[in-house]
């Protein structure tokens, strides 16, 4: 065990910016997954639900 502070984000993020170009590339591809999965999500509560129940119900 080393410096507390150092064990904490051990080397890859300080800050919350993150260290050299792997840190950038994760922190892009994490971004890129929010933001496909975020609207898919919505879309999934929305556009696949609603026509079974339109249906369904008859209205």
């Amino acid at each position: 065990m080393g410096d507390p502070r150092q064990d904490l984000h051990q080397g890859t993020f300080v800050f919350g910016a993150p260290m050299g170009l792997a840190g950038w590339i994760a922190m892009g591809l994490g971004l890129l997954m929010l933001l496909i999965a975020v609207p898919t999500f919505f879309m999934a509560g929305t556009l696949v639900d609603a026509p079974p129940r339109r249906g369904a119900g008859g209205r």
